[in-house]
């Protein structure tokens, strides 16, 4: 789970974690040219954020991949920030863990929101930097009801990402 600071988010993910992973991202992304044929080829999984009955699909979707052993990237805030702070983190990204029972694996990105701002197709030179942290386990959550435990499990890893922000 990383932060979500521009649309440069996902190349740089690439760049700075090893191996292979694949991407929940919002349903429209799939229809702009190209790109959306990248991550359709790429088997990306697309959340459809109007229609609660499609992302129950997604929802088994991604527990179902997390158990055939695929790394899942999601950015728990659901959209990307105006600024440098955290914004809210939606439930969903939390709700399947519960089932799944994997460790989160926190990725602060700092620096890609001056490179690129929300909104804007400019990009300017920068520097971004990534830490990835230590997984965050949910361990005696998961008796907790879903609510609970999404609600939990967000705030574990909303503080490794707050420490690791704050910190550079």
């Amino acid at each position: 789970m990383a932060n979500h600071q521009s649309d440069l988010d996902w190349p740089i993910i690439f760049r700075a974690i090893p191996g292979q992973y694949l991407f929940v991202a919002k349903q429209e992304l799939f229809n702009v040219p190209v790109f959306g044929m990248y991550m359709k080829l790429r088997r990306y999984i697309p959340i459809e954020r109007t229609n609660i009955r499609r992302s129950l699909k997604t929802y088994q979707a991604v527990i179902d991949l997390i158990r055939a052993g695929n790394s899942i990237v999601i950015y728990p805030e659901g959209t990307r920030s105006y600024n440098e702070k955290l914004q809210q983190f939606k439930s969903f990204s939390f709700s399947f863990l519960r089932e799944a029972r994997v460790r989160v694996v926190p990725v602060a990105i700092n620096g890609s929101m001056n490179i690129q701002k929300k909104g804007s197709k400019l990009i300017h030179p920068g520097k971004v930097k990534v830490k990835i942290l230590p997984p965050v386990s949910f361990d005696g959550l998961y008796p907790l009801d879903n609510k609970e435990f999404s609600s939990a499990a967000a705030n574990r890893v909303r503080e490794a990402l707050l420490i690791a922000l704050e910190g550079e």
